[in-house]
């Protein structure tokens, strides 16, 4: 059964989006507490992408909380690491990515969080 709180990792690349359109336009969004969190170096860049996932979700009925995630821990382990601290049950994520996310999204990477995180991941590519 999925839990009530969902976190979608977001970089404003392609993938990411159309994870974020899937999951929404899926149902799964509904009645549940979703949380957008971007991971950056920069956290007013991270909130203000996160901050535009949050206006498309709204834009598809779904209410989101925004996050901006700066860490010196490598992404995967940020964003776990978050989503256990917010409980949630479920990761959406794009595949692929083009910006500081891409070492999430690239194969060893993806296979890894994949393999060890202890949160079921939702993936788009």
């Amino acid at each position: 059964t999925l839990g009530a709180t969902v976190l979608v990792a977001y970089d404003g690349g392609a993938a990411a989006t159309r994870a974020l359109t899937s999951f929404a336009a899926s149902g799964l969004a509904q009645s549940r507490n979703i949380h957008v969190a971007t991971v950056d170096d920069d956290g007013e860049k991270a909130w203000e992408m996160a901050e535009r996932a949050v206006q498309s979700l709204r834009a598809m009925g779904v209410q989101a909380k925004v996050h901006s995630i700066v860490s010196v821990l490598p992404n995967a382990e940020a964003l776990v690491k978050f989503g256990v601290e917010i409980g949630a049950s479920l990761v959406v994520m794009g595949a692929f990515a083009s910006s500081r996310m891409a070492e999430l999204f690239g194969g060893s990477a993806t296979r890894a969080l994949a393999e060890r995180s202890p949160i079921p991941l939702y993936l788009q590519h």
